[in-house]
């Protein structure tokens, strides 16, 4: 129980410096009508005491949510199931938690090094599809790639539209009806985001260059003025429905302790 009780709490902070990130996103997109990504947020934090203070506290939430993701996906401590679209959400998680802890450990680096400058040229969407250009098949997967990221997007619109977000909180933020169109418009601009980065990874694919490939700040940069504060403003709410989450989600269901006794029993016999 105390295991999990701590996996809760690393979950929690990893909402909260998720919401960090996609506020601050969303806040440059509307303030200064640029784009941003989150490598180049943590950069920029790292540029004053306070600022290295705060990417800490993310970097802190990035990889507690990352491990809860992994540790979820592996112990389906929402009680996904083990059929096919249990197994396809749960590994979706696990994929979830490898990317978080990936971004926490590039925070830490960021404040290792100790610069506020960002190295090299190339953005990390770029770099990815190199190093998948140069492998046996690697047209493939960056299709694969593609289509998965586009299918998240929609998945996001689905989400939006549907309001599936709500299930994971408790009563008091998921009968609100605030906490609902927040929900809705963030899910429908991180929707876009997405099925715009997978697009540039489908083109990646088609052309066979890597330069075709892009992250969010190639997404927001893709889009008109009128279109970056829209999406920008999407971007900001949906920082806040994370924070939201980091109070009210339900992290875990609510017999996941007999779940997992009952698993623990059926693989000693």
């Amino acid at each position: 129980m105390n295991t999990i009780s701590k996996f809760e709490t690393l979950a929690r902070l990893g909402f909260a410096g998720r919401g960090l990130i996609y506020v601050m996103i969303g806040y440059l997109a509307l303030r200064y009508r640029e784009s941003a990504d989150a490598p180049e947020i943590m950069h920029s934090l790292n540029e004053s005491a306070i600022g290295a203070l705060v990417l800490l506290l993310i970097a802190v939430g990035l990889l507690g949510y990352g491990a809860w993701r992994l540790v979820e996906g592996a112990l389906d401590l929402e009680g996904k199931g083990d059929d096919a679209k249990g197994m396809l959400l749960r590994t979706a998680h696990l994929l979830s938690g490898l990317l978080h802890i990936g971004l926490g450990g590039y925070a830490l680096s960021v404040l290792a090094d100790g610069s506020g400058e960002r190295k090299g040229d190339e953005s990390g969407s770029e770099q990815v599809a190199g190093w998948m250009l140069d492998i046996p098949g690697g047209y493939l997967l960056i299709g694969i790639v593609g289509a998965g990221l586009i299918a998240t997007g929609l998945f996001q619109f689905l989400a939006a539209w549907r309001l599936d977000f709500l299930k994971h909180l408790l009563p008091r933020a998921a009968n609100s009806q605030w906490v609902a169109w927040v929900g809705r418009l963030g899910y429908a601009a991180r929707g876009v985001v997405f099925v715009l980065i997978g697009l540039f990874f489908w083109n990646a694919a088609s052309s066979g260059r890597k330069s075709e490939a892009g992250g969010m700040d190639d997404a927001l940069d893709w889009l008109n003025q009128d279109q970056l504060v829209v999406v920008g403003i999407g971007l900001v709410l949906f920082g806040l429905f994370c924070l939201v989450e980091a109070i009210y989600r339900r992290i875990t269901s609510e017999n996941v302790i007999g779940r997992l006794q009952a698993k623990a029993r059926s693989h000693r016999l």
